[in-house]
């Protein structure tokens, strides 16, 4: 009779023990994954030392269950008492573990402001837009030889606000999108629907740099590498477009970017064309952000987080939505 007990015990436990080993693997796959963080492996850690515990009482009962076979009680209290101290030793490392690995994993913290705009701000976006748009072309006319000529409608000018929210491409922590209110003489209705990701395009890079990002086409060419445009992206873009100067718009000259505002052209520029965007940008970056500063008082404002555990910073580089250089 007990033979049999026995061995009704020995076939329970070790099925026990199956299930058991094949809980522990998995554990053991979620520390030793790659793309597994910190954090992660530390709370797999914490469920595998216990289960490592439970697993070697498994087979001690077991050994129990052989006929012959004795195994001290006092053992299995001491492995079992082991398996529990560790549980509850473990938890408070992960948790400091998984605190630390967060403030990691925290790309980047800034205040945005919340949308949609108040109507007042809205028309004074407008409004800056026009006054960053007519100082560059005065700019220009003041600075270009007098045999260049440069059209009023050659030159254009935009607002880039940044949207957090879904939907978002895969793996990118923000898109740039353009108002129709935030823009002039930008005429082509598709100029209106482009949008940037992380480090797509001049304005894509102001944003993520936080400092002016001068860009010029070459003559005939397509945009170079540098800007990571989609194809559907510069089919979007104007066909005329030469040149680009994007500006971060900050509260202030050591803050985080808020907006990007370009100045672009559809005329060539002579000489060395990025020299001449430079100066540009330092002469209307103090424009941008006077007003920035401004417009920043009047709007409500959220604290947002990007972390790695929704989204990889840079980008996915087999998205369509391109990686950091």
């Amino acid at each position: 009779m007990d033979q049999n007990k026995q061995a009704t015990g020995g076939e329970t436990l070790g099925k026990a023990l199956a299930q058991a080993l094949k809980l522990y693997e998995g554990i053991l796959g979620q520390i030793t994954q790659p793309g597994a963080t910190l954090g992660q492996r530390a709370c797999g850690l914490v469920g595998a030392v216990p289960l490592a515990m439970v697993l070697a009482i498994a087979i001690l009962g077991i050994a129990c269950a052989v006929p012959g076979a004795s195994v001290p009680v006092s053992l299995l209290f001491w492995l079992a008492l082991a398996g529990l101290l560790g549980f509850i030793l473990l938890i408070p490392v992960a948790l400091l573990v998984t605190a630390r690995t967060r403030a990691r994993d925290v790309v980047f913290s800034r205040v945005v402001p919340e949308y949609p705009l108040p109507s007042d701000v809205d028309n004074e976006v407008s409004e800056l837009v026009e006054k960053l748009r007519v100082a560059a072309r005065d700019w220009l006319k003041s600075k270009m030889p007098k045999e260049v000529a440069i059209k009023d409608d050659d030159v254009r000018a935009n607002v880039f606000l940044a949207r957090y929210e879904n939907p978002l491409p895969e793996g990118t922590a923000f898109m740039l999108f353009l108002k129709e209110k935030f823009s002039r003489k930008m005429k082509d209705p598709l100029d209106l629907t482009v949008q940037f990701g992380p480090m797509q395009g001049a304005t894509g890079r102001a944003f993520c740099l936080n400092r002016p990002q001068p860009s010029v086409r070459p003559l005939g060419g397509e945009w170079d590498d540098l800007h990571h445009l989609t194809k559907e992206q510069k089919k979007s873009i104007h066909e005329g477009l030469r040149w680009v100067l994007s500006l971060p718009v900050r509260r202030g000259p050591n803050l985080d970017p808020i907006a990007v505002a370009n100045v672009d052209g559809l005329m060539e520029l002579p000489g060395d064309a990025v020299d001449v965007l430079t100066k540009l940008g330092d002469h209307l970056a103090p424009i941008a952000e006077k007003h920035a500063k401004e417009l920043a008082l009047k709007c409500n404002a959220v604290k947002i987080e990007i972390s790695t555990e929704k989204c990889s910073w840079p980008p996915n580089p087999t998205s369509d939505v391109t990686a950091h250089e």
